[in-house]
């Protein structure tokens, strides 16, 4: 700004007439509050925006894609907790997510053993959706008892996470869930509203992934969808995950849920 003023006072400018120059001077100005805007807005795009926090999905990509390749998956795993331990959900749960991409595809299927149920089982969620772009349905099974292996026939966080990625991998749409819930009969299952199912209507309501992170929106006339839609075997899990949808989309409106729940 002050080189500006500097070329307005030379000889060549103070001699215009008084409405010619005054008007270079507007044109002039607005130029270079709109370029500093430009690079504001410019910069702030840098950044991935989940909830109310801010996370630079490039540069945490390389750091803990590089942590895992210095210290190891466990140890850049531990890491990852403690620094966001005390941000909020949203941001926890949204770069676990993204560690658990880039685990994948460090370490390959056998990564799936660093991840845990922290910050939402978010490991889990970014880990199957990455394996299930790269290598189809066909490894499904292999993953299962992958899970089974590491954290028992009673545990249902790692089955949730595949029930993320077949939704990711068929579409948010009701095909898209229909199809995943049928690869989901194919992962153990100790009880019909958790586990792989559970994880692919919480895919379908709010989508976890960085590609599609786009939540539906409700249908006041249709706030049950699409638990009526699909086979009854699995509309008990589908009505289990509809009241953290109806809260979410009616910001936190108990008494609105309620009603739908009455319905």
């Amino acid at each position: 700004m002050r080189n500006l003023f500097k070329i307005f006072k030379s000889d060549v400018f103070t001699k215009l007439p008084a409405g010619l120059f005054i008007s270079l001077v507007c044109i002039a100005i607005l130029f270079v509050v709109f370029k500093d805007n430009n690079r504001e807005i410019s910069k702030s795009n840098e950044s991935f925006f989940k909830g109310v926090d801010q996370i630079n999905i490039s540069k945490e990509k390389i750091k803990w894609a590089d942590r895992i390749n210095i210290a190891g998956p466990e140890i850049a795993y531990q890491e990852l907790k403690k620094e966001f331990s005390t941000q909020r959900e949203e941001a926890r749960h949204s770069v676990i997510h993204l560690f658990g991409e880039i685990l994948y595809n460090q370490k390959g299927i056998e990564g799936i053993s660093v991840c845990d149920d922290a910050f939402g089982f978010g490991c889990f969620h970014g880990f199957f959706i990455a394996t299930l772009a790269d290598k189809g349905n066909e490894v499904l099974v292999d993953l299962d008892k992958l899970c089974v292996e590491k954290f028992g026939p009673g545990d249902t966080g790692c089955q949730h996470g595949l029930g993320h990625g077949l939704v990711e991998y068929y579409g948010h749409n009701l095909n898209g869930i229909n199809k995943a819930l049928l690869e989901c009969e194919k992962t153990t299952q100790i009880a019909k509203k958790l586990g792989c199912t559970s994880g692919a209507f919480m895919e379908f309501n709010s989508s976890n992934s960085f590609t599609n992170s786009k939540k539906r929106v409700l249908d006041y006339s249709n706030s049950d969808f699409p638990c009526a839609n699909i086979p009854s075997k699995f509309q008990e899990s589908c009505y289990f995950e509809l009241g953290q949808l109806w809260l979410s989309m009616l910001s936190m409106d108990y008494n609105m849920a309620g009603n739908f729940c009455l319905k």
